[in-house]
């Protein structure tokens, strides 16, 4: 499978190719040839023919995702008043510097080189074609209602096959853990093409394994680097969401995500969220028009973002295993900053990531005609 970006065909949707907004697209990413135009983040993937429980089975998914996916990057949709997150008690209230906190925004070429790798099963090595050490054979949502905790609730029999190291989000250990990759060719050739991952107790336990960290807390279905690569080259999937959440069967709705990229199994992790807070009834309550969060200093969340993450948020994370924050990625939506990991996603053990990944593809930040505005400087 190749994992491809195609360019956006513009539309009035979307801004013109003179625009301010296509003009950042292009200084962001400059090695973008023209078939990795950095105006489109649309993605290419092949299905599996999988079904889901007693569901029928997935039909193949689109091989290039709706143009409606597609978003520029709002700089200033991700900031909390002038703070590029939430400041709360671990930064004493202020907004923290961007130099020494993350979230990171990463190149193009880092986002290909994600998705284009090839998973290896960890004990015999062998390629796993489904890009997933994991599979979802059940409904992670079953018996978790509107008054429902989700914490508690998850693993209640549902478990991933194969099962992840903690059948519990809060037993002993389970904060401590990382999902890291493994390069098994990296120490004899210094190649990176090949990959897996696992879940490691601790950080400290991976890095002395050689392991990169991509994400704390442990692995699950959305751990794999075809899944980072969709994180990485989408900073807002919130246009996705609404389109797949408006797909009238859950079988649908998969379909949907992978044809944004996702694999199989994350791409059910996301069918059965939205599923489960749009349809089953738990956030019927809220305004899906109302903005995502409200003014400074507390950015408090909008009512729908705010119940996604108190009543499928908790079920989501503990199978999906990543998500943006655990993994330091940059979010169309601002969050707390405690809750952003320092975490730097590498292609390869030896790669060098600066402080500021674009900047430092551009070669040259302050010779740009046309002036690119921070990612983390709100206005």
């Amino acid at each position: 499978m190749k994992f491809t970006i195609a360019p956006l065909l513009l539309s009035s949707v979307f801004a013109s190719p003179d625009s301010k907004a296509a003009k950042r697209a292009k200084a962001k990413f400059p090695k973008a040839n023209a078939a990795k135009s950095g105006y489109g983040m649309c993605m290419s993937t092949s299905s599996m023919s999988m079904s889901v429980g007693p569901e029928p089975p997935v039909t193949p998914a689109p091989t290039t995702a709706p143009t409606e996916f597609i978003q520029f990057i709002d700089e200033g949709q991700s900031c909390c008043g002038e703070c590029w997150c939430i400041p709360d008690e671990s930064t004493d209230g202020l907004c923290p510097d961007r130099t020494t906190a993350f979230p990171q925004l990463y190149p193009l070429d880092m986002v290909y080189n994600f998705g284009n790798k090839t998973l290896v099963d960890p004990d015999t090595f062998n390629v796993v074609t489904s890009n997933n050490l994991y599979e979802l054979e059940c409904n992670p949502f079953e018996g978790v209602s509107a008054n429902t905790n989700p914490p508690w609730a998850a693993y209640q029999g549902c478990n991933l096959n194969p099962p992840q190291l903690f059948d519990d989000t809060s037993a002993t250990g389970y904060d401590d853990a990382v999902c890291a990759f493994l390069y098994p060719d990296y120490e004899e050739t210094g190649n990176c093409d090949t990959y897996t991952y696992k879940t490691y107790p601790s950080k400290q336990e991976a890095e002395d394994d050689g392991a990169v960290i991509t994400h704390t807390k442990q692995c699950g279905v959305c751990s794999n680097a075809q899944d980072l690569a969709v994180f990485l080259a989408y900073p807002d999937l919130t246009a996705a969401g609404i389109a797949c959440s408006l797909k009238p069967t859950l079988n649908g709705k998969i379909n949907c995500y992978q044809g944004v990229g996702f694999t199989y199994a994350c791409a059910q992790i996301w069918a059965r969220d939205t599923q489960h807070s749009s349809q089953l009834g738990v956030c019927l309550g809220c305004n899906p028009g109302a903005p995502p969060y409200g003014p400074p200093p507390t950015c408090a969340l909008g009512s729908c973002v705010a119940c996604d993450n108190e009543k499928s948020g908790p079920t989501f994370n503990a199978y999906s295993g990543r998500t943006r924050r655990r993994s330091g990625i940059w979010s169309a939506l601002a969050r707390t900053c405690s809750s952003i990991e320092r975490i730097t996603q590498k292609t390869c053990p030896n790669q060098i990531i600066p402080d500021d990944p674009i900047c430092e593809a551009q070669q040259n930040c302050a010779a740009n005609i046309d002036p690119v505005p921070n990612p983390f400087v709100c206005n």
